[in-house]
């Protein structure tokens, strides 16, 4: 048995779950799609024989679990997709060249992934669907969730009437998290969190104009929730972001209290139900509680952070982490699971 991740060699949650496999006796082996063509070699046959697919590259972490520097995918049981990295051949002068290689290695690595059998946690192919934030607000709703009032325009007019519609409670955040990482890196911190949208902003509404953006009715909240599914298991943690400055956005303030918290099983169950129509072993869903007692849906991230619950709240996310790779906790997609690829 073996696990291939696919991560930074400075992920964190990665070096934690390592451990953890290494006690449960699975051996690993870590490496970063980004770096495959960096120094490392890299070799796919098809076509006389079952697909043989290599790759070698230095193991980045081997302290935690058995060290190698050469792994046959045939072999592996189960692949986690933690972080995919962005191709930069940055070494190719001609910027359309670098473009055009980055493109065809991209759809290279893609198509490798999906000879690969196993487990995943998560497919790329269902983790690039499931990071489209407005076909998981829909989806979520048709499972049962309620989700915020949503506009998505490039119309100033619409978004002045929309702001109105919610009684001037509104907010605007960005259509895709990845978005962030166009943000200048000397920017702290790097990128946008949600935002109020304030009555002063309506006389700058010419920007809207230039791209698509998307708004919601601000729920008026009394906590928020985040709710961490690991296969089938659910841990949720209340978060009193309005006790601090993370009011609309909690990412802002992590030091307000927070503790577990039991959520309804209808919730919990949709909870469930939407990973398994997203194709995914792992979710970090954002729901927040309103002033009426409802949960309602925000988001959810496929590759989100879990370390700062698990070390506050003693919580043990990262060992059932492991035991989903390892085959001893049940998945909510099973191994042969194979989800379409999304067009380009």
């Amino acid at each position: 048995m073996s696990v291939l991740i696919l991560a930074s060699p400075k992920d964190a949650h990665v070096k934690v779950v390592r451990q953890h496999l290494a006690a449960l006796g699975v051996s690993t082996y870590q490496t970063c799609p980004s770096r495959l063509l960096k120094g490392a070699g890299f070799k796919l046959k098809l076509g006389d024989s079952a697909p043989k697919f290599r790759f070698e590259a230095p193991d980045e972490l081997s302290d935690c679990s058995i060290s190698a520097t050469e792994v046959d995918l045939e072999s592996v049981t189960a692949t986690w997709l933690r972080g995919y990295g962005r191709l930069n051949l940055n070494q190719i002068a001609e910027p359309w060249a670098a473009r055009l290689m980055e493109n065809e290695s991209s759809r290279a690595l893609s198509g490798l992934f999906r000879l690969v059998a196993g487990l995943w946690v998560n497919h790329p192919a269902a983790q690039a669907e499931a990071s489209l934030k407005l076909s998981q607000l829909e989806i979520a709703r048709r499972i049962g969730f309620e989700i915020p009032v949503t506009l998505v325009t490039n119309d100033r007019a619409a978004v002045a009437d929309f702001y109105h519609s919610c009684d001037r409670q509104m907010i605007y955040k960005l259509i895709d998290e990845s978005s962030w990482d166009y943000f200048p890196d000397f920017e702290v911190p790097k990128g946008l969190p949600t935002l109020p949208f304030r009555e002063s902003d309506l006389a700058h509404l010419e920007q809207v104009t230039l791209g698509l953006h998307l708004f919601q009715r601000r729920i008026d909240k009394v906590a928020d929730i985040r709710v961490t599914v690991i296969g089938q298991k659910v841990f949720a943690v209340r978060i009193e972001s309005q006790e601090g400055k993370g009011r609309v956005d909690f990412r802002l303030d992590y030091s307000v209290a927070m503790a577990p918290c039991v959520l309804p099983d209808d919730i919990a169950g949709n909870c469930l139900q939407l990973l398994r129509k997203l194709g995914l072993n792992y979710g970090a869903i954002d729901l927040c509680l309103d002033r009426d007692g409802r949960h309602i849906f925000l988001e959810i991230n496929a590759q989100g952070q879990w370390l700062w619950m698990e070390k506050g709240l003693s919580l043990p996310m990262s060992l059932h982490y492991a035991r989903l790779l390892a085959g001893l906790d049940p998945p909510v997609v099973p191994p042969d699971y194979s989800p379409r690829e999304p067009e380009q």
